[in-house]
């Protein structure tokens, strides 16, 4: 839907992004993230701003619905939980993939740590391997960039 709206819905984009983000629960932000990655898609470095504004907010609100307790022998709160966590590194991974690594680098080196410390764990703990090899990519992604550049964060 996104693909077929033009420039006009930037200026739309960070009201939505704070109403969005206000009072949100796990199943909002598992239908928000596909909106967010099609506008980082569509838009790239004309939503970086927006981006590098509510990266964060939207970061500590997924990371505050994860950290939610749930009971892991209930299988579909478990499924919910890796969903959600499978919709986190889609949004990194659409960061790194579109050439907007720029919008975590510019977080603080405390956030950065945070995020980094995310994806590793997804690398390794998550239990579905695709997932897994969607972390690798964003890792290797990363450490792309970020080497051409010249300066990690």
């Amino acid at each position: 839907m996104v693909i077929c709206l033009e420039d006009e819905l930037l200026k739309y984009v960070p009201m939505t992004f704070s109403l969005l983000l206000k009072d949100c629960k796990s199943q909002d932000i598992q239908d928000f993230v596909p909106l967010l990655n099609q506008l980082i898609v569509k838009y790239k470095l004309k939503i970086f701003p927006c981006l590098n504004e509510f990266f964060m907010p939207a970061v500590q609100t997924i990371n505050r619905c994860l950290s939610e307790p749930y009971d892991p022998l209930d299988r579909e709160e478990e499924r919910q939980h890796q969903s959600l966590q499978k919709c986190y590194y889609l949004f990194i991974s659409s960061l790194a993939t579109n050439e907007m690594t720029g919008v975590i680098s510019n977080q603080g080196l405390e956030n950065v740590e945070r995020v980094l410390e995310a994806v590793l764990n997804g690398a390794v703990n998550f239990p579905d391997p695709s997932v897994q090899k969607i972390c690798f990519g964003i890792i290797k992604k990363l450490v792309d960039c970020w080497a051409a550049e010249g300066a990690l964060p």
